[in-house]
């Protein structure tokens, strides 16, 4: 029996696209990452003592996050940036994760809490700790993610340092654990393929959005899905370009 009459109508072009769409972007991500480094990653070494540095403030989402959240939470606290605020936001968890929180709220009067006692999702508890915030600069992490020393420093910068028009900066991830195969799998995952695609998108240019920005043009979508890549890679790039066309305009940089 022929197999071409057996195959589904349609299923070579389907095979086609699998393979070669995959294949093309890959190939762009790669030549997009060697002109990064050929002519953008030439930073030079920032010298903290020279800055004047904006209040910041950190949105940490929690859900579940009992185990996690008090770690974070030292080494939030133990950062040297010289301006900041910490608001943890507890999203309907179910567990210890209210009753932590809590306690912090009364051992660290530096620390806002934000108590939501029904799950929205992480997009909402952003959006609500963005408007709780003082600041004009927020960093958004993980309740499990610990930030390095060096890093609300480098991340401010470039808003600092000709950044007119830029709209999110995201960082370089790395996995802490990497004793299982899926923390190996991940490490390849954040060190080559998403830090290709960052590198490529960085040389395609940049819009600035700051906290002011960010709640006239209505905040963190809350129909979308924010994963540890929150603002600087949506999977919902439609509704993701909408908004920064929305916060650009707003802020007279139109797209």
């Amino acid at each position: 029996m022929n197999m071409q009459h057996v195959l589904i109508p349609g299923f070579e072009k389907l095979a086609s696209f699998v393979f070669w769409y995959p294949f093309i972007m890959s190939l762009f991500w790669i030549a997009g990452t060697l002109i990064y480094i050929r002519y953008r990653d030439r930073d030079p070494k920032v010298d903290f003592s020279a800055v004047d540095w904006p209040l910041v403030s950190f949105l940490v989402p929690c859900y579940n996050e009992e185990e996690t959240i008090e770690e974070t939470l030292k080494h939030l606290l133990a950062l040297d940036y010289p301006s900041k605020e910490i608001i943890l936001i507890n999203d309907g968890s179910t567990d210890g994760t209210a009753d932590i929180l809590k306690e912090i709220s009364r051992n660290h009067p530096e620390v806002r809490v934000i108590q939501l006692y029904e799950n929205k999702g992480k997009a909402n508890a952003l959006h609500l700790g963005a408007h709780a915030s003082k600041a004009e600069f927020l960093i958004c992490l993980d309740s499990d993610a610990i930030l390095d020393q060096d890093a609300p420093y480098y991340l401010i910068h470039h808003f600092l340092h000709k950044g007119e028009r830029l709209g999110a900066v995201t960082g370089n991830p790395r996995i802490r654990n990497r004793n299982t195969l899926l923390s190996r799998i991940q490490l390849v995952e954040y060190s080559s393929i998403i830090g290709s695609i960052k590198r490529t998108q960085r040389i395609l240019g940049k819009v600035r959005k700051s906290n002011d920005g960010l709640r006239r043009s209505g905040g963190f979508s809350k129909e979308s899905t924010c994963g540890r890549r929150a603002v600087g890679s949506r999977h919902d790039y439609g509704r993701y370009r909408r908004e920064l066309e929305a916060a650009a305009a707003l802020l007279g940089y139109p797209l």
